[in-house]
Parts: structure tokens; C-alpha cells; sequence
């Protein structure tokens, strides 16, 4: 189950002190995001805790997760590419998906 705490946006601190969102960036989906971070937390069996560090370091690239939590020693090498090997097991987002249907008048 993932952590209810992952919206589609991010909390961050700016320089007053005090809490603010930022949006995903549209490298990935928000969707993808959370199927991302549902698969880390279920697959890989990764702490919420070790997510939301990397959250907070890729608040604004979030494409950056994998590596960052490679880079923080959060997953191992072999746990990379199984990232890797599953974002590209996914299908990418299309255009097409976010757009209205185009109805004849």
C-alpha cells in the first residue's frame, strides 16, 4: 500500500522557513510518479522514510529519483537497474492522454 503522504505535489521549505508545494515536474507523470514510488515501496521494499530523502533532494527534477537514491546509498546497484528495467517496462505518457476527445458539431 503506498504512503498517503505522496501527493502530486512536494513539500519543500523556502528561504522564510515555511512549508510550500512544488508541482511534479513533467519529466514524469504524476501517475507514474506514484506507481514509481508505490513500486519502491512494494517491490523493493524500500522505508518511507529513504523515499521521502530522495524526494526532497529531486524536488525539482523528479525524473532524478533512481540515481539519487542510488547516489545516497538507499538502493543498490542491482536495485537501480530494476528501476530502470521497470520505468521502461511502463508505457510513457502520451499527448494524446491528456487531450479532450474531439467531438464533430
Amino acid at each position: 500500500m503506498p504512503d498517503p503522504k505522496f501527493t502530486d505535489t512536494l513539500p519543500t521549505n523556502d528561504r522564510s522557513g515555511s512549508l510550500k508545494s512544488l508541482p511534479l515536474a513533467p519529466i514524469m507523470s504524476a501517475a507514474k510518479h506514484r506507481q514509481l514510488i508505490e513500486f519502491l515501496q512494494t517491490e523493493l521494499a524500500l522505508p518511507a522514510e529513504s523515499i521521502a530523502l530522495a524526494l526532497r533532494q529531486t524536488a525539482e527534477v523528479p525524473g532524478m529519483l533512481p540515481i539519487v537514491l542510488w547516489k545516497y546509498g538507499l538502493v543498490s546497484i542491482y536495485q537501480l537497474e530494476q528501476i530502470f528495467d521497470w520505468l521502461e517496462s511502463r508505457p510513457a505518457a502520451s499527448l494524446l492522454d491528456k487531450c479532450e476527445p474531439i467531438v464533430p458539431m
